[in-house]
């Protein structure tokens, strides 16, 4: 440094140059935090809603609630472009998301973002098609903040801790004040809306004068109320003041010669959309509602009236559920659970070309989670036409690829905020359930037997691997034939206490697949520790006595045993790495079930014996082959480690051979399909023709053409592939077993 440049430094003037840079660089910087923190007077762009905990309140544009979001509103009279725009959960990053180009909010319009990524073919998407996705969610305490393209926050909100299905919003008559209220996402309200508080007790339900069931001619129906007006309806749908009125007693016949209302509704399936021309069978559902004069409603009353059906073909011996639900929670557009919906709409502008298949896309009735369950009332009447339930529950849509088709599962959930009970008050299978299905014959079986699901669970029941209880019944959905279904125990939280007599407190529950993992009850630690036993089994030397005593103590060897062995010998193709739970008591360290160890149960059988064209058939080598992944039990890793072990091997060929001779008797089982068969012939048949049109089973070779389907031919044919099966099954499936093993 030179003599004068030091002096230079040390000067009056030069301190005062430095002393006015530093000023002016500390005011620059004051306006930069000034203009990312504090809004603009009068935006034309409001923040004006957010949800943080939206558990039911909206679905995203895959269809899935829980994702939180953010409200923006144009109080422009025009539109307004918001490229360059940015959200931020954090005043210190002000464009954590930045809009792109194309994103525009049109003039008055109030337009919801989502707080998660999805995640989905973005290389297919239609050009021009923007996401309404910021891919971070906002928390108590958190600002959020939009950020003008110049740096300028447009607006700012504090979030306080908002309950869940509740939103932080403004309303047009005073867009500054925030407070917390019931959501109105898409919409700018003009005033905030609030939950009601307590008001005087509503009227009670209006009183029917015969109950639900089955009556041979025309019936009069009365209503009775403690005053109020009384309004009815016959057709499933919900009463209210615009129905009709309660004048006299109510003529009931059989509707079952009218027209179909609710089974000639299209848009419930792509693979399968075939809509009966015929009138189908029919009850008449009455809902009716007492309403006071100052136009407070009674809750509905409902009840199932079955005209008639004595003389109707195919009810014989076979229970009767009826189901009844809002029309508009099944089947409309926006929240209908059984229709493609708004969710596909979403799904097809999405897209140039539908990434998967017609059994895959993104529909309401594909969605899953409490936001899709939907209240209804369930009506249960055995073989001697009792009325043994009538319980207001919650229902779901169930399944995998199997939704795809017309006739479709239902999940039944029982719950204290549908009926007061967090059970269903008749114990269908001798225990208390909370959750159970109604379950179809699967996406192939669905058209054939119906019972391929059911036949191995009958035929193993002494065996130590898990199974579900269920027995077939007719369903009607608000009034209409809906066909055969199975009511069927679900893995749920409650199955280890009902079959095993272990607590669900103390209970871990399971289920492993390639379409994902899920913890029915426990922690997703506890499903950590399973992979890890796993692959950890998988690695160790099991011919060693040591390490086999070591996964000996972990998991329970029968049990998975008897797992493999099933499922081998019903050439199931879609269970080794699918479809199968694992569950332990927890803590361990008891005797006997109590022990801790990890046992094994078997469940959606349905793609075996013969279903599924060149992996199933009854001289399909299953140790080796046959599954959907192109694996096998001798590929696997696990099985594969454990056969290294001369007593592992020794145990699983005396287990099998054991299985075969007993378990899979051809005589025994011959005897069990024919039960069967007789029990379903008819309502499979009348399912068929209710749903099946020219549907062709995929995967399947029948030698029957459309014109047999639905027939009492057809049905036989299918019992026979199915009975070919198990009789030719044990000569190849044995000679398997000597060779391979």
């Amino acid at each position: 440094m030179g003599k004068t440049e030091g002096c230079l430094l040390r000067t009056p003037v030069f301190k005062t140059y430095v002393l006015i840079t530093c000023s002016f660089l500390l005011l620059l910087s004051c306006l930069a935090v000034y203009g990312a923190g504090h809004p603009k007077s009068s935006p034309d762009l409001i923040l004006t809603e957010i949800c943080t905990r939206n558990d039911t309140v909206i679905y995203d544009d895959n269809g899935d609630y829980g994702t939180d979001y953010v409200e923006l509103y144009n109080a422009a009279d025009h539109d307004i472009s918001l490229a360059g725009y940015g959200l931020t959960d954090d005043p210190r990053r002000p464009f954590r998301y930045v809009f792109p180009e194309g994103s525009r909010i049109k003039a008055g319009e109030a337009k919801v973002f989502w707080g998660k990524r999805n995640i989905d073919r973005r290389d297919l998407y239609r050009e021009g098609y923007i996401p309404r996705e910021i891919g971070f969610s906002f928390s108590a305490g958190e600002t959020c903040t939009l950020t003008d393209p110049e740096g300028f926050a447009a607006a700012s909100i504090r979030i306080p801790d908002v309950p869940s299905d509740r939103s932080y919003a403004c309303a047009k008559a005073d867009p500054k004040e925030y407070r917390i209220c019931i959501p109105s996402p898409g919409i700018f309200q003009d005033q905030l809306s609030f939950p009601e508080k307590e008001a005087l007790p509503l009227p009670s339900e209006p009183v029917f004068s015969l109950p639900s069931g089955f009556y041979e001619e025309e019936i009069r129906l009365s209503l009775s109320s403690g005053g109020e007006d009384i309004y009815y309806t016959l057709d499933g749908t919900m009463p209210d003041a615009s129905s009709l009125k309660y004048e006299e007693p109510i003529r009931i016949r059989d509707q079952s010669g009218e027209a179909n209302r609710y089974a000639s509704i299209s848009g419930i399936s792509i693979a399968n959309p075939f809509l009966p021309v015929e009138p189908v069978d029919k009850a008449v559902i009455v809902k009716a509602v007492a309403v006071d004069e100052g136009g407070r409603k009674s809750p509905v009353a409902a009840a199932s009236y079955f005209i008639g059906f004595g003389r109707k073909e195919g009810y014989e011996n076979m229970p009767v559920i009826s189901l009844t639900a809002d029309p508009e929670d099944l089947f409309s557009e926006e929240r209908g659970i059984y229709v493609l919906g708004d969710v596909y709409r979403q799904y097809l502008d999405r897209y140039e070309t539908l990434p998967g298949h017609d059994y895959s896309h993104e529909t309401n009735y594909s969605r899953e989670g409490r936001g899709w369950e939907r209240p209804a009332k369930l009506e249960f009447f055995n073989e001697e036409r009792e009325c043994l339930l009538s319980q207001r529950i919650g229902i779901r849509i169930h399944g995998g690829w199997s939704v795809g088709l017309s006739q479709k599962s239902f999940n039944l959930y029982a719950r204290e905020e549908y009926d007061g009970s967090s059970s269903f008050r008749y114990p269908f299978f001798g225990q208390e359930d909370d959750k159970l299905m109604l379950r179809t014959g699967g996406r192939r079986d669905i058209f054939a037997t119906e019972f391929r699901d059911q036949l191995p669970q009958y035929l193993i029941p002494d065996r130590e691997v898990g199974i579900q209880k269920g027995f077939p019944c007719a369903v009607f959905l608000n009034g209409e034939y809906w066909g055969l279904y199975h009511l069927q125990e679900k893995v749920s939280e409650g199955y280890v206490k009902n079959h095993y007599g272990i607590p669900e407190t103390d209970s871990v529950i399971l289920k492993v697949g390639t379409a994902g993992d899920s913890v029915i009850n426990g922690t997703w630690r506890d499903l950590k520790l399973y992979r890890d036993f796993v692959a950890e089994a998988s690695r160790l030397d099991l011919s060693e006595d040591a390490n086999y005593r070591y996964v000996s103590s972990v998991m329970d060897i029968q049990s998975y045993i008897d797992y493999m062995c099933a499922n081998i010998y019903i050439a199931n193709c879609d269970y080794l790495d699918n479809n199968y739970a694992v569950w332990k008591a927890s803590p361990g360290g008891g005797e006997g079930y109590r022990d801790g160890k990890w046992r094994f149960l078997t469940f959606d059988t349905d793609d075996s014996a013969g279903m599924v064209r060149s992996l199933t058939g009854y001289d399909t080598d299953s140790f080796t082959g046959g599954h959907w992944n192109g694996i096998s039990p001798l590929s696997d890793p696990l099985f594969s480690s454990l056969l290294k072990n001369q007593g592992f091997r020794e145990e699983f060929i005396a287990s099998f051979t054991e299985m075969a001779e007993r378990n899979y008797d051809y005589t025994r089982v011959h005897a069990v399909i024919g039960e069967l068969s007789g029990l379903y012939a008819k309502q499979s048949v009348m399912t068929a023709r209710r749903f099946r049109g020219d549907y062709r089973i995929p995967d399947y070779d029948s030698l029957k053409t459309p014109e047999a389907y639905g027939t009492m031919e057809n049905y036989l044919y299918e019992v026979r592939v199915l009975d070919d099966f198990y009789r030719k099954r044990k000569d190849h499936i044995l000679e398997f077993l000597k060779r391979d093993l």
